[in-house]
């Protein structure tokens, strides 16, 4: 048979099939306690009133209403669940940074499903990446998924996903077919999915025989060609459940791509007498699931991103695509890499193409290729200077990470320190800029803050600043007379973590915060004399008290 479940009965002297497996009468024998607390972890938009995934995937629109973690849950104590959500940023040196966005706590049962559901708090879901991490019991598993970026928009913008309701359904299980004395009915059946397996690197099996006490059941698993014995299972009238894992890299004619077949084997064995006797066997398909996870692409430029760059400089980029092994679909591997740049300046060759049309299995996959690049600055560059990188795979799974860089004639650091309330902060915008014939400003920013702790109503917080999207923001002016006058724009927010201590009873622990860029209308349109290494400072007193300074100088040709 082809499904990926199905059970018959069968006579304890039925004929062994043919052509016929090896029998190992010392096979380790296993039951339901071989499960580990997590099974699985499943991304979808929903469950539906069934209990049926609904639209399982790894990649979604930024208009998704929700998204959905499915935690399938092995033999538990009756535990609870931790379900982690966190937004995968890059520091400012381009290394993976995780932003934790809200965490569920899910009393669970066995071979339960546990559902965290992050709800989109409206408009768009800020783009990239996502990482679910499932807790339990001391093992932990993750999963990550991408939101898309929205068309005409810029990576990273929109909102974070909130978190949403939580609960638990049961595990879709065969239902325990009432079967005659001394016969035994066996089933085999994906995970998540009757005959398909959504995600890598390994196929999760649930077996099940309704069997006499004297029988058990044994599994095995193949690509094409001898199958390979994963286990054995006690059989029972009430139908014990067995989970397996086969890695389709370690079977026989292995392959991981998706749509690959796996075939899985189920025999029964009567222990009775002085050797184990076959009763029949049972072929179940289970099929490996789309590839919807793209590659993972960093970027990582000399001089580093959001550096002030000029004319003729050149600019090194070293780039890397990697397909994850874990955490995501069954993947194709990376297919290609390229750049783009605005405004143009990349060095020929600006992308790799990979020499393999068709994608390979396994180690012969490309999991992870490196590119080099390089870009010269050109002349009259505009205020902000973007290199992009992308990639993608044999299934077209889009990825990008851009590299941004501000040119300009003058340079110059804005400092503004808050005190009062919950605030203790400095942040520090450093800037470019070059000047019109006309007298206009139009340059670039970046931000940092500085944070002490703070006691507020007894309870002291500390806050720290989480990497900026976009890292360059856009600043305009003009020259009055003799001072140039500057806009910030009052749209940009920072993102925070907040760490708050607090006497009991009252609650302690981490949260999500955001804030404007200045704490004073000066800060937003600071004067400062045109002149070579000027600066000016501002005072506002008040319950949150103000102060800050501005430094220029023109830059080194």
């Amino acid at each position: 048979m082809t499904a990926a479940f199905a059970a018959i009965a069968l006579s304890p002297n039925a004929a062994k099939p043919t052509p016929a497996l090896t029998t190992n009468s010392t096979t380790e024998r296993v039951a339901e306690a071989n499960a580990p607390p997590i099974l699985a972890i499943v991304i979808a938009s929903a469950l539906d009133e069934k209990g049926t995934l609904v639209n399982p995937r790894f990649t979604f629109p930024p208009n998704e209403p929700q998204i959905t973690a499915i935690v399938y849950v092995g033999k538990t104590n009756g535990g609870e669940l931790k379900v982690a959500w966190y937004k995968v940023s890059e520091d400012e040196d381009g290394k993976p940074l995780d932003e934790k966005l809200f965490e569920h706590q899910i009393r669970v049962k066995s071979h339960e499903r546990a559902f965290s559901v992050a709800k989109n708090p409206g408009g768009a879901l800020g783009s990239g990446t996502y990482k679910v991490v499932a807790t339990l019991e001391g093992q932990t598993k993750e999963r990550k998924l991408d939101v898309a970026t929205q068309a005409g928009s810029a990576g990273g913008q929109g909102k974070r996903p909130a978190a949403g309701t939580t609960g638990t359904v049961a595990q879709p299980a065969p239902a325990p077919a009432k079967t005659p004395e001394e016969s035994c009915s066996m089933a085999a059946r994906g995970l998540s999915n009757d005959d398909k397996d959504l995600d890598a690197d390994t196929v999760e099996i649930l077996s099940r025989g309704w069997c006499p006490e004297h029988f058990y059941v044994q599994v095995y698993a193949t690509v094409m060609g001898p199958p390979k014995l994963l286990g054995a299972m006690e059989a029972g009238p009430d139908a014990p459940q067995a989970y397996f894992n086969a890695d389709p890299c370690g079977l026989s004619g292995p392959s991981d791509l998706p749509g690959t077949r796996i075939t899985v084997t189920t025999r029964a064995f009567d222990s009775r007498g002085d050797s184990p006797k076959e009763a029949g066997s049972l072929d179940s398909v289970i099929t490996l699931g789309d590839d919807t996870s793209a590659p993972m692409v960093t970027v990582i430029p000399t001089p580093a991103r959001g550096s002030f760059v000029s004319a003729g400089q050149k600019i090194s980029l070293q780039v890397t695509a990697k397909d994850e092994r874990t955490g995501g679909s069954w993947q194709t591997g990376v297919r290609r890499i390229w750049l783009e740049a605005q405004p143009e300046g990349l060095d020929k060759p600006d992308e790799w193409p990979n020499p393999s049309r068709l994608p390979k299995p396994c180690d012969k996959k490309t999991w992870e290729q490196d590119f080099r690049a390089t870009y010269t600055v050109p002349r009259k560059p505009p205020p902000i200077v973007e290199i992009c990188a992308h990639a993608e795979d044999y299934a077209d799974n889009p990825k990008s990470n851009c590299a941004d860089f501000a040119t300009g004639e003058w340079r110059g650091t804005l400092r503004e320190h808050a005190q009062g309330s919950i605030y203790n902060d400095t942040v520090i915008v450093i800037f470019s800029f070059s000047e019109e014939r006309d007298g206009t400003i139009k340059g670039a920013a970046r931000v940092k803050m500085e944070s002490a702790p703070q006691t507020f109503n007894e309870c002291k917080s500390t806050r720290t600043l989480i990497t900026p999207e976009p890292l360059l923001f856009p600043i305009s002016g003009k020259l009055v007379d003799d001072e140039f006058h500057l806009d910030l724009p009052t749209d940009y927010r920072l993102n925070l973590h907040v760490q708050t201590d607090c006497p009991p009873p009252r609650n302690s622990g981490t949260v999500m915060a955001t804030r404007s860029l200045g704490m004073s209308d000066v800060f937003y349109h600071p004067k400062v004399k045109a002149q070579d290494g000027a600066t000016n400072s501002f005072h506002k007193p008040g319950a949150i008290d103000v102060s800050g300074t501005i430094e220029i100088h023109r830059a080194k040709q």
